[in-house]
């Protein structure tokens, strides 16, 4: 709780990049003067602050008011997987996990209404020390069935053959040889797909003896493909040409050859998808691509997954990593359901223009969108149809740019934006 008489100081951080808050910075000014609603999004850092603001770490000492058997589980900081300890069954909060996550699985035969929870706080672990509590409303619905029917007819796509030319083409699409961005354009070699390395090492069609590399290291995006997922493998099967297939091979050999080379975490999560791999895999049979499949979705950069709408991306890799795990393994993945719980609250929480949502990148949203169709397929969760179009209505009706045909790269929420401040 704030009074009248409290006062703050926000200094600016690079919006780009999560920068420590220190007193170099400048200082905002804010011009509004007063009315309505300022959202501050705060990460709590027990014992960070001055010492005469005793900031100790909170411990929840009850939780009421939710539908007979919710079912409550936590998990460390941000994380979908992190453990943490618990008090009481609880989640606890210290100096070293000043967070954490809740999960509050209700029945699906609750009846829709609201429910007003109440949790009450302490700051000591076993006693009342100036206690405190807050509020805040569940609200359950009754969701629409969905139609699990074929279409009767499919339209006809707009600009589809505009988007076959390009998936293919020479010069401007998946078949070039650009200087920046080289594609499938040697694909006949299976040695060297991408083209041959001159002298200078710029890409050409000239053999030289050096195949052009994919190169996954920093500072060298012009040769690695973000979110790549099966491309070259799904234009061979589109085309019915198996050549294309050879540049999916050795862009996926790269990312193996990096995870064996220096471990799991060795490529960022936005560098690979791990479906490039399993394609790889299914085509040579080699289980080094298994094996590399595995090793990230365990303990890969994004493998513990991300409950806030700024990490949907990293949290959206994290749930790929686990349901291609599973594909080959074929063994459960109990930790599935939660990221699906996690991505499904980031789609609703932008498509429904929810106060609290901090970060909304749409071509993100898709990303998230992904991994949540193949995983209804598997668990079949009516939730999943609903939300979907809700956020494709909500892209197309706000985000979605109906004279230039492309996506808003960054529209909600409006204004300046941190994703972290310490207060």
């Amino acid at each position: 709780m704030l009074f009248r008489s409290t006062t703050f100081k926000l200094r600016l951080t690079d919006p780009a990049f999560d920068t420590p808050c220190t007193e170099k910075l400048p200082i905002a000014h804010i011009k509004s003067p007063g009315r309505g609603t300022h959202y501050l999004y705060a990460a709590y850092g027990p014992g960070h602050s001055a010492p005469e603001a005793q900031n100790l770490p909170l411990f929840i000492r009850s939780m009421s008011g939710y539908p007979s058997g919710t079912i409550l589980s936590w998990r460390g900081q941000q994380s979908v997987v992190l453990p943490t300890p618990t008090i009481n069954g609880y989640g606890e909060t210290g100096y070293t996990v000043p967070t954490v996550t809740m999960f509050a699985k209700v029945p699906a035969i609750t009846a829709p209404g609201e429910y007003r929870i109440t949790v009450k706080t302490s700051e000591a672990r076993t006693a009342e020390l100036n206690p405190n509590s807050f509020q805040y409303t569940l609200r359950a619905v009754s969701l629409p069935t969905a139609n699990l029917a074929d279409p009767k007819e499919y339209p006809k796509i707009p600009g589809l053959s505009t988007w076959e030319r390009i998936m293919t083409a020479n010069n401007d699409g998946g078949g070039s040889a650009l200087s920046m961005y080289p594609r499938c354009a040697n694909r006949k070699d299976p040695q060297a797909p991408l083209g041959w390395a001159d002298s200078k090492g710029v890409v050409t069609l000239s053999n030289t003896g050096v195949p052009y590399p994919v190169m996954y290291t920093p500072g060298s995006n012009a040769r690695v493909w973000f979110y790549n997922d099966e491309t070259f493998f799904r234009i061979a099967q589109y085309t019915g040409d198996p050549s294309w297939a050879n540049c999916g091979v050795f862009v996926a050999a790269a990312m193996r050859d990096k995870f064996q080379q220096f471990g799991p975490t060795a490529i960022h999560s936005v560098f690979y998808f791990p479906w490039t791999l399993v394609a790889a895999y299914r085509l040579t049979k080699d289980p080094s691509y298994q094996a590399a499949v595995i090793s990230t979705a365990d303990g890969g950069q994004a493998s513990r997954g991300s409950v806030s709408d700024s990490g949907m991306r990293e949290n959206a890799f994290g749930f790929e990593g686990k349901l291609a795990k599973r594909y080959l393994t074929g063994q459960e993945d109990y930790d599935l359901p939660y990221f699906a719980e996690v991505a499904l609250g980031q789609l609703h929480v932008n498509a429904t223009g929810s106060p609290d949502r901090v970060f909304n990148e749409p071509f993100m949203l898709g990303l998230v969108m992904r991994p949540l169709i193949r995983w209804y397929m598997i668990s079949h969760d009516e939730r999943i149809p609903v939300v979907i179009k809700l956020t494709l209505d909500k892209i197309w009706d706000s985000w979605y740019d109906h004279h230039g045909h492309h996506f808003y790269y960054n529209p909600e929420p409006t204004g300046e934006r941190i994703g972290r401040a310490h207060v």
